[in-house]
């Protein structure tokens, strides 16, 4: 079945898993690809980038806020196509609030947005802007 060194092998992997250093190994950073499924592209959650976006969003809450309103940023769980996305969808997009993504919405209106030099159309998205959002965009 197993020959001697392949037995010793398995037992020092056991030994070490069971220690604890097989678990850091479990939870290395290695970065995932884009899960394609279905046509739509799906992008793996990174906790260590969700956390600050979660932080600065309850930062935001003040007191006597309306009730119903929600300063929370609806997170990101694939790629955004701004020229079919809903304006809650764009608003999950770093750097665009609601004000931000109605004007996208406006623009699409002109002509859809065929690349990120395009989508520079929009009052108030710049070159750093969009740079934010290129990991986060598609166009079809």
């Amino acid at each position: 079945m197993f020959s001697p060194s392949e037995w010793r092998i398995l037992v020092v992997l056991t030994a070490l898993f069971l220690s604890g250093a097989g678990w850091h190994l479990v939870e290395a950073n290695v970065p995932l690809p884009p899960l394609r499924t279905g046509g739509q592209v799906l992008v793996w959650n990174d906790p260590a980038e969700s956390a600050p976006v979660a932080q600065e969003s309850e930062k935001d809450g003040k007191q006597g806020a309306r009730p119903g309103k929600t300063s929370r940023k609806p997170m990101l769980t694939g790629l955004v196509n701004p020229n079919t996305a809903s304006s809650q969808a764009l608003q999950a997009l770093p750097g665009v609030g609601e004000k931000m993504a109605q004007r996208i919405v406006d623009e699409r209106a002109n002509g859809p947005f065929k690349d990120l030099e395009d989508l520079q159309r929009v009052k108030g998205i710049g070159a750093k802007k969009a740079e934010k959002m290129r990991p986060w965009l598609r166009f079809d």
